[in-house]
């Protein structure tokens, strides 16, 4: 209530905006919208004076709320998703008595689910990201076609084992993890969350062209840059930092890390040494230095970071 009576003092005086306090049935008697967002999910949606809807139910509700043509912005936790295998047991409170949404039959699981769960209810998907480290503060959003394409794994690896470094006690390595999850190829499976962008039906004969073209294949906030990947006219995958003019070929291969691991189980120190003097001799390119970029082909252009380790001859 507080936070609706604060938008309205806001928008007191701008035409056209209302604000609506209360659970999502009061958009029933509401005109249809271009746009509905909600990327924090359905449960935080209903009200304590309200009827407790299910996932589905709260769903039908956000669809039918959109016009011919209008879009959906859904975000979704993934309740067997990193974050969660990771994290230590939550203390045990008053509220534990309470089903929690992932025992819900009408909330789908797993990225398949909830893509098969939008077109049923007649949504065509146009964009579908994996989001990384958390739900609430996604610091990477990954797209499904840069995660099927295998000569980026190196770079997609470098960058998740950056975004997800442990910032609190957990149970495991979460950069470690996401690296394996890609590896395995189910980063999609265990991401935290996904955030899923679908139009409902066909757009009317009056509406400007779509956007969706226009979106990166990846967004992602390394501290205080901000930088996204796109296809360019070539076909080749490039990245953008945000308010930089041009834009650089993102680099194909293994990371340093594989190929300091694939050298020690071969026991070829002399591998071993060349890479690391040819890391230790990149210039700015240090341990942990921004962007994590991965290593292309050959040792003498190692330009990545790489966590801390031990070796012994």
């Amino acid at each position: 209530m507080a936070d609706a009576e604060a938008l309205a003092t806001r928008y007191a005086d701008r035409p056209g905006v209302m604000i609506c306090c209360g659970s999502p049935e009061k958009l029933t008697a509401e005109p249809p919208y271009d746009t509905v967002v909600a990327l924090d999910g359905l449960s935080r949606l209903c009200t304590a004076e309200g009827a407790e809807l299910a996932w589905g139910e709260t769903f039908e509700l956000l669809v039918g709320a959109l016009r011919p043509g209008g879009q959906l912005l859904l975000g979704v936790e993934n309740h067997l998703g990193l974050h969660r295998l990771v994290a230590l047991p939550p203390e045990v409170t008053d509220s534990d008595w309470v089903v929690t949404g992932e025992h819900d039959p009408t909330r789908p699981a797993g990225p398949a689910r909830v893509r098969a769960r939008l077109r049923a209810a007649g949504l065509d998907l146009t964009r579908s990201y994996a989001a990384y480290p958390t739900p609430t503060a996604p610091l990477a959003l990954v797209g499904e076609e840069i995660l099927a394409d295998e000569s980026t794994a190196g770079f997609l690896a470098a960058t998740l084992s950056r975004v997800c470094a442990p910032m609190a006690n957990v149970l495991t390595e979460p950069d470690r993890l996401a690296v394996d999850a890609l590896r395995h190829g189910v980063a999609a499976e265990l991401a935290p969350a996904w955030i899923l962008l679908a139009r409902r039906g066909p757009a009317t004969a009056t509406e400007p062209p779509s956007a969706t073209g226009l979106l990166p294949e990846v967004l992602v906030a390394d501290g205080p840059d901000r930088w996204d990947i796109r296809r360019d006219v070539d076909g080749r995958w490039t990245r953008r930092l945000a308010g930089a003019a041009g834009a650089e070929a993102v680099p194909s291969g293994r990371t340093l890390d594989d190929l300091l691991l694939a050298g020690c189980l071969r026991r070829d120190l002399p591998a071993v040494r060349e890479l690391l003097g040819a890391w230790q001799s990149a210039g700015t390119w240090t341990a942990g230095g921004p962007g994590a970029w991965p290593v292309p082909p050959g040792p003498r252009r190692c330009r990545a970071g790489v966590p801390s380790m031990i070796f012994s001859s």
